[in-house]
């Protein structure tokens, strides 16, 4: 036999390959493609465990995806071929083709199969025997004209960094932006792990809230609440946490600071700025709390600042007081 014509059998044998596979299931179908397999065939896949040798396994591997299809069919809506000659008695056919299911009788997605692949036949006995087989599903995010896979790449990157943003959004107050309580408490824990003596706590309440949601509207107490928010991000501007715990709660923790009266002339400046560049005359009253020597927790210097707090509302609002 001739070598176009031995090509032109090898290109039949793999039509036929992929329509029992996927369209005729018939035991005759199943019979011709056994006696056109090498005992030694291999055939590898998309899947890192898709490697199959003999035809014995080929015999399985068909039977069982057969199975699977679970009653769906397929009709192959377009599909191309070419052989090239390797040796006298071998060949090498390669192609593509795009499969649709058909079938209506399922509830599920319906599927489709753009698939490439490559195979090698030998010649024997007048028959094309196929000898291995590869074939791959295209990565459709592989660019035009792209060999190193660099918008697969950056679509990956692009997730991470998506991830990592969502990641960091459930850690803040969607209103303010600061911490929220619970990435709030997790963060000082950390930092009081590391850092065991020079930490202080701020409970900080603005003072009469109520009232400008009452005489302003919600919207102006969530502008209000924004803007204080702001303030205190202008005022602890070097690493220190700042949280809003809930409602008009609002906390700040400093890590190492240089001294206590150091602390003390920041909160003095918060106060004296509430007064100036918040349009409306409120004030806070702020608690504090600061751990010294002692190794302490977030649940620790929260509650005496909490109580350091309170004392100063009932004194005086507008003011601070330190728990001693």
């Amino acid at each position: 036999m001739n070598q176009t014509a031995f090509h032109q059998l090898a290109i039949d044998s793999m039509k036929r390959l992929w329509r029992s596979y996927l369209i005729d299931h018939s035991e005759a179908e199943f019979r011709f493609l056994l006696q056109h397999i090498a005992d030694d065939f291999i055939i590898i896949g998309t899947g890192k465990h898709e490697i199959f040798k003999g035809a014995d396994n080929m015999a399985a591997l068909l039977a069982k995806d057969q199975q699977e299809q679970d009653g769906a069919q397929f009709e192959i809506m377009d599909e191309w071929y070419e052989a090239q000659a390797l040796s006298d008695d071998l060949c090498f056919v390669y192609g593509g083709f795009y499969a649709r299911e058909i079938s209506h009788s399922r509830t599920q997605v319906i599927a489709d199969m753009d698939t490439r692949f490559t195979a090698v036949y030998r010649y024997e006995n007048g028959e094309a025997i196929l000898c291995n087989l590869h074939h791959s599903v295209p990565n459709m995010d592989q660019a035009m004209g792209e060999f190193y896979p660099k918008t697969i790449t950056q679509k990956a990157n692009d997730a991470i960094e998506r991830s990592m943003f969502l990641e960091q959004q459930l850690k803040l107050d969607s209103l303010t932006g600061l911490y929220n309580r619970t990435a709030y408490e997790k963060s000082v824990n950390s930092v009081l792990a590391a850092h065991d003596r020079h930490c202080a706590f701020l409970m900080i309440d603005i003072d009469d809230f109520k009232s400008i949601n009452d005489n302003y509207g919600h919207l102006q107490g969530d502008l209000f609440l924004r803007s204080f928010a702001d303030l205190l991000n202008k005022t602890f501007c070097h690493n220190e946490l700042i949280s809003r715990l809930g409602g008009d709660e609002f906390s700040v923790f400093i890590a190492d600071y240089s001294s206590k009266e150091d602390v003390e002339a920041l909160i003095e400046s918060l106060l004296d700025e509430l007064k100036n560049t918040i349009a409306m005359p409120f004030s806070c009253t702020i608690g504090i709390a600061y751990n010294d020597q002692q190794i302490s927790s977030f649940q620790n210097m929260y509650k005496n600042a909490d109580k350091a707090l309170y004392f100063s509302k009932s004194c005086q609002k507008g003011s601070y007081t330190v728990y001693k």
